[in-house]
């Protein structure tokens, strides 16, 4: 089973032992046959206190001892990685095939190949990885991510006739698919939307961002927190493990969502990490 924890419940393990040490989460995953499932994201997150000289916090030590866990990395493009297999399947005339977002290594989250020029290191630690991203500027850009998203919402909310989710979302498919640098060349971009959206188990991670996003827009009278945002992007990560943890507003917006589509994966979503530890430890 792989678990999804959000950077703050997993900071809560690595820093507070809260709800329990590292070391003894490590254990309970270890004994049960799991794994920690990491994002992009998530290690950025943690190591965002490399930004601030008067920090504290020992990113270092921190990364260390994740790596102690059982863990898979998720890609950091799923969105590239299901485009391209929606593509050659529509292309095809075949079904879409569930793809494997995880890779062993950091590194090869970060490659959309997962064939970086770094993987002739053989012993490269996420601690060194992250610090050479660091040294070399690769950590910038999350700092504005939350403020960027709510801009965003709220220009979405002053549209006064929206477009329908199924005809908006050809646009979205149409911009992704040029921002990834995909060729459609062939292919009606419209018919291949809409064979997406028809069936919310293909792409379903970007189904599922597309309509929480939706969801937020609709619900005008919430007032985000740069943490809402922050969940919105683990969110992607959802249909690929089997525990997650998102806080009660963006559960409830996740839940309304995948209800609404047909997309089975609210029973996959928990609130803290004392509730993973519960499904994984027996309450233990």
């Amino acid at each position: 089973m792989k678990v999804y924890l959000d950077t703050k419940d997993l900071i809560g393990i690595l820093q507070m032992a809260n709800p329990c040490t590292a070391k003894q989460f490590a254990q309970y995953l270890l004994q049960n046959g799991h794994q920690l499932a990491v994002s992009y994201y998530t290690i950025m997150e943690i190591s965002a206190p490399l930004h601030h000289p008067s920090s504290q916090v020992n990113v270092m030590k921190i990364l260390n001892d994740l790596t102690q866990m059982p863990m898979a990395y998720v890609h950091a493009d799923i969105r590239g990685l299901e485009l391209r297999e929606a593509l050659d399947a529509f292309s095809s005339n075949r079904e879409y095939q569930n793809i494997s977002p995880f890779v062993k290594r950091f590194d090869e989250a970060l490659d959309l190949s997962a064939e970086p020029g770094t993987q002739q290191f053989i012993n490269y630690s996420l601690s060194e990885i992250v610090w050479d991203l660091y040294t070399h500027g690769g950590l910038q850009g999350l700092d504005c991510y939350a403020k960027e998203m709510k801009g965003y919402v709220a220009a979405d909310r002053a549209i006064r006739k929206p477009p329908s989710l199924k005809g908006h979302f050809t646009k979205i498919v149409e911009r992704n698919l040029r921002d990834d640098g995909l060729s459609c060349q062939g292919v009606s971009i419209k018919n291949f939307a809409n064979w997406i959206y028809d069936n919310p188990n293909r792409c379903p991670s970007i189904r599922l961002s597309y309509e929480v996003w939706h969801e937020i827009v609709k619900n005008k009278g919430d007032r985000l927190a740069d943490s809402d945002m922050e969940d919105y992007q683990h969110l992607i990560c959802l249909p690929y493990v089997d525990l997650i943890t998102l806080d009660r507003r963006m559960q409830h917006y996740v839940s309304q969502s995948a209800a609404r589509i047909g997309m089975q994966c609210s029973d996959r979503i928990l609130k803290s990490a004392k509730e993973i530890l519960k499904q994984i430890a027996g309450g233990n």
